[in-house]
């Protein structure tokens, strides 16, 4: 179709840009959606400032547990340009929607292929962008770990799996977690459960004994005290 090669192209006007959303969003999607996340995911690529086809494309993957599985799939393994696709990721990677079934058996985050991408899409996240950039990300990552109990620990585990064992990076996300701790769903307290418990597979990815007892002693490596 003609209307992929120009969401794909280099030259994009303002005005073909929202002629290319409107057909991707009331013509191609209804009848191809599959088409349509192919198509969005190239002009959320190019977008600067507004994020109109970005935001188009969250709510079409929001609609279908497939389409969120098919285009974390792209932003991942199968990324042609990983440092555009980690902004990306963090928008379409929610963790509400990664562990609330919606009447389907089971939730996504129970799918090791999504798990796998969510690993690959955060390192991606925290290797190539700011941490000014993928902080408010990761706190709502820690916020749902704090109210979604049957997932905590996956849900920690595969943002420490992600950090892998950069020393600067785990103290980042420490960091993020203990600055995320006041605006914790329920309690501050919750907040406080969910640093330690992330504290502790630091430790363990790290190499280091976990501390006993219910507070954590000291930063881990290379994390701000």
């Amino acid at each position: 179709m003609l209307s992929y090669s120009w969401c794909k192209g280099k030259q994009l006007t303002g005005n073909l840009a929202h002629v290319l959303l409107r057909a991707c969003t009331d013509v191609i999607a209804p009848t191809h959606p599959d088409q349509a996340v192919t198509r969005l995911h190239h002009l959320a690529r190019r977008e600067r400032g507004a994020t109109p086809a970005l935001d188009a494309l969250c709510r079409l993957v929001a609609s279908s547990a497939r389409l969120r599985r098919l285009l974390l799939d792209r932003l991942t393994r199968h990324s042609s340009a990983p440092a555009v696709d980690a902004g990306l990721f963090l928008r379409i990677c929610d963790p509400v929607a990664l562990t609330d079934p919606a009447g389907a058996p089971r939730p996504l985050i129970d799918e090791k292929g999504v798990r796998d991408c969510a690993v690959a899409g955060w390192a991606q996240a925290l290797a190539q962008l700011p941490q000014a950039h993928w902080q408010p990300y990761a706190v709502r990552w820690l916020h749902t770990a704090c109210s979604a109990d049957g997932h905590r620990n996956r849900l920690l585990d595969l943002l420490v799996d992600a950090a892998g064992r950069d020393g600067s990076t785990l103290a980042a996300l420490y960091s993020a977690a203990r600055a995320a701790e006041p605006a914790a769903p329920g309690s501050r307290s919750c907040g406080a459960a969910i640093t330690e418990s992330l504290f502790q597979k630091i430790s363990t990815a790290q190499g280091l004994r976990p501390p006993a007892g219910p507070t954590p002693p000291a930063s881990p490596r290379g994390a701000p005290r």
